[in-house]
């Protein structure tokens, strides 16, 4: 039987520590496109993926998330001309892949609302700072109706910073999460 990983409650954010999604500005909006992903974007979504995650990125079929017609997936890409400089992939549907944990089932108690898990965001380097995350999470947070969910590196504080900032409140660690053994901490946007 596998160990479930530990689970500490980490408390809120407060508000006057956070910034409104409107105080990041795209600054390369005439630059960069958004566009939903297709499996065009095969070649791209290799690239970007082997660059941000150098030790093995989420093994997500990509033809199925491109071609899924039922709307469980979000797909969006960050495009400057046919270069694709940013993406985020949210399983909108979550129930749909996959049975809640009891910490999952915890936070949609929380809410009341059911949940979307976000497995991958990503932003080239060059393109970092500029807007694209936050875009492409605006854009994912205007869409859909559920609370939103992911987990970052215990030790990425600039992300853990990033996420705050944009209104998401951490909620736990989960202790020995990643391949690694590092913590992940479990941010979600209500």
């Amino acid at each position: 039987m596998t160990q479930q990983p530990s689970a500490h409650f980490i408390g809120r954010i407060p508000d006057e520590k956070r910034t409104d999604m409107s105080g990041f500005s795209d600054i390369m909006d005439s630059e960069v496109t958004y566009r939903e992903l297709n499996f065009n974007d095969l070649e791209g979504y290799k690239a970007l993926m082997t660059a941000e995650y150098p030790n093995g990125y989420v093994g997500l079929l990509f033809k199925d998330i491109v071609n899924d017609k039922s709307e469980v997936y979000y797909r969006m890409g960050a495009f400057v001309g046919e270069k694709l400089v940013g993406l985020i992939i949210c399983i909108v549907k979550f129930l749909s892949v996959r049975s809640q944990s009891d910490l999952e089932n915890g936070l949609s108690a929380q809410t009341g609302k059911k949940l979307s898990y976000i497995p991958i965001i990503a932003v080239a380097d060059g393109y970092k700072r500029k807007g694209v995350g936050s875009k492409l999470l605006k854009d994912l947070f205007d869409s859909i109706a559920t609370t939103v969910f992911f987990h970052v590196p215990a030790k990425n504080v600039v992300a853990q910073q990033f996420f705050e900032a944009i209104g998401c409140n951490a909620k736990a660690t989960l202790r020995r999460y990643f391949a690694d053994n590092e913590d992940a901490i479990v941010y979600a946007r209500e």
